[in-house]
């Protein structure tokens, strides 16, 4: 085949390269065999003509195996048309460029390659042959496939998720929803705001919603939020938003990505389970008064017996001439004290037994022990048990609602009570002890000398049902876990190192 007449330049020399001189003849067969590529020249019919080692590292073939061998020996089954198609456009003088295609090796394996493909003239200019570079893209292809089925796999947990994103340009304020975040809010995929106008927030959570963003913003934090949105048929979504500023070179914001997914659901499953708790809680408090009955029968018998007491006093003193008035105005003051006594007791069985909703406000911790204790006062003294109450001093208020945490204390209490049944009266020890704890929290243990719990009870304590006591329901604990957790704070249990338990939660400070 006559040598086409072509100049090049070599890499090393910058010095023109003619293909008809010896020395850059062979210079370019050196360039030719040294590339990683695979390069190929054929005739227009077809037929294999030269093959360098890239070509042999590709297919697998040496050169003495393939040359004068037709090309289609590359090309599997299925592609016969693709060779026929690339020649017609070589006999044209057409070059084919990055033509992406599957061929096949000598040992049968099919392989990605990317080709280009150009004619070669001889002297006179005339059409004679093409040259041909194959690079194997397996790996890209490998690559890309994996790649979309990635995104195929995030766009259907997307889906399923129902979790929509949004762009929001902060110098021009155009914001760019997904379909699903535009459906949503019942907002424009596509519009431009300034703020959050963009969007009929519900008026109650407008501001902390602004107020939000702009910490955000300020501060350099994400932005994590749950508010309402009001649709245009009158309804109330409740909308969870997540999102992230991106800054420039000089740290200002100038773009924010998020998500927002629609937790309307989860947060009508939150009420109905707190509807759910109140009212379970609401019954456990009647069982508890139920079982303290006696107790808190002996607690409004003594005022009610010293009313009595007082008013015959009064009575007698009446039948006096002349009634001596001091004596019957301290009697009648008694009288007074007592029934205001008796009108507390009663005031706060009803208030501990009262259905209504939670209500959190800040409480002395401390106090709201000795109004706890005072519920098993009788009881205490009634069964011998010695009790030792550690009060911490400069405690700061806890958040919680006065009721719900009487019944957690009121029932850890009453739980050691019945864990001493059996224990020897001189041993009949409580310990009740308020401490500050770590994160701003408050602390409160309850401990006793009783029975104890093995380690596997002790494994499954706070499960519903599970229960040590024949007559129990196994109910209180979990509920008052239930309850600690609702106000932010742990129920948590440990064995006393000298017989008996220990329970303690702790509780925000307000």
């Amino acid at each position: 085949m006559p040598r086409p007449k072509v100049k090049r330049i070599a890499p090393q020399t910058n010095q023109l390269i003619d293909p008809a001189a010896p020395q850059d003849s062979a210079w370019l067969a050196a360039i030719v065999e040294s590339s990683d590529d695979a390069i190929i020249g054929k005739t227009l019919d077809g037929v294999i003509t030269s093959w360098n080692r890239g070509a042999q590292r590709l297919f697998g073939y040496t050169a003495i195996e393939i040359i004068g061998q037709p090309i289609s020996k590359l090309i599997p089954a299925g592609r016969e048309t693709e060779e026929s198609k690339i020649l017609d456009r070589l006999r044209l003088g057409e070059r084919v460029d990055h033509f992406d295609t599957v061929r096949v090796t000598k040992d049968g394996a099919l392989v990605d390659v990317s080709l280009t493909i150009s004619p070669i003239r001889d002297e006179s200019g005339k059409i004679v042959g093409a040259s041909k570079i194959a690079r194997n893209i397996s790996d890209q292809k490998r690559a890309a496939a994996s790649r979309e089925l990635i995104e195929e796999r995030m766009r259907l947990a997307v889906a399923a998720a129902k979790i929509g994103f949004w762009d929001w340009d902060l110098k021009t304020g155009q914001v760019v929803r997904s379909p699903e975040a535009a459906e949503m809010v019942k907002a424009g995929e596509l519009e431009t705001i300034r703020g959050i106008s963009g969007v009929n927030y519900h008026p109650e959570d407008r501001e902390l919603i602004t107020a939000k963003l702009r910490e955000s913003l300020q501060v350099g934090k994400d932005y994590q939020h749950e508010f309402r949105i009001i649709w245009p048929d009158g309804s109330i979504r409740w909308i969870e938003a997540r999102g992230r500023a991106l800054y420039d070179e000089n740290v200002e914001p100038y773009r924010m990505l998020g998500t927002v997914i629609d937790i309307t659901e989860r947060k009508r499953n939150e009420e109905l389970k707190r509807l759910h708790d109140a009212e379970v809680a609401h019954l456990s408090r009647i069982s508890t008064m139920g079982n303290m009955a006696s107790g808190l029968a002996h607690e409004i018998n003594q005022p009610l017996g010293a009313i009595l007491n007082y008013t015959g006093v009064c009575a007698n003193l009446l039948k006096l001439n002349p009634v001596p008035t001091d004596k019957l105005r301290a009697a009648l003051d008694d009288v007074v004290s007592e029934t205001s006594r008796a009108g507390e007791i009663i005031s706060r069985i009803r208030s501990f037994v009262a259905k209504r909703a939670p209500k959190s406000a800040a409480v002395d911790v401390n106090e709201l022990v000795r109004e706890s204790i005072s519920f098993v006062d009788f009881e205490l003294r009634h069964q011998g048990i010695s009790m030792e109450l550690r009060i911490a001093s400069g405690l700061r208020p806890v958040l919680a609602d006065t009721i719900q945490i009487e019944q957690v204390l009121v029932n850890l209490i009453h739980n050691a009570m019945q864990a001493m049944a059996t224990t020897p009266p001189t041993r009949r020890h409580m310990t009740i002890e308020t401490a500050p704890a770590e994160k701003g929290m408050v602390q409160v243990s309850v401990t006793d000398t009783g029975v104890g719990i093995s380690t596997e009870g002790l494994k499954r304590l706070f499960e519903p049902f599970f229960t040590t006591k024949p007559e129990g329901l196994g109910l209180g604990l979990n509920i008052s876990r239930s309850i600690v957790e609702s106000h932010g704070g742990r129920l948590s249990a440990s064995t006393n190192p000298k017989g008996g338990m220990r329970f303690s939660f702790t509780l925000p400070t307000e």
